[in-house]
């Protein structure tokens, strides 16, 4: 969504520029940069559309390539959970009930 924000300003922001030059180059008093800032906004909903009306692909993986390791059910922000200790397998000879 940044990606898109920053075209559709950019996108603004050239149409403002182009008639801020042909402003100058024209002797004329603010009417072309009207025209780019709308000609800009024009622009920048034509490519939002574009974008939300094109038809959404699922990636594929390239063959020969290996598929992402999925992480486990039990693994958590901190990494891996581990099983806890089972109290059983920590007695010695002498503690046998």
């Amino acid at each position: 969504m940044l990606g898109l924000g920053s075209q559709m300003l950019s996108e603004v922001v050239a149409g403002v520029l182009l008639g801020y030059g042909l402003d100058y180059m024209l002797g004329t008093r603010n009417r072309w940069i009207v025209v780019g800032a709308i000609a800009g906004v024009v622009v920048a909903m034509v490519t939002v559309f574009r974008i939300a009306l094109r038809p959404r692909t699922p990636r594929r993986t390239p063959p020969g390539s290996r598929p992402a390791a999925r992480t486990s059910p039990t693994a958590g922000p901190g990494g891996p959970r581990l099983p806890a200790p089972d109290p059983q397998q920590h007695r010695t000879d002498g503690d046998a009930p």
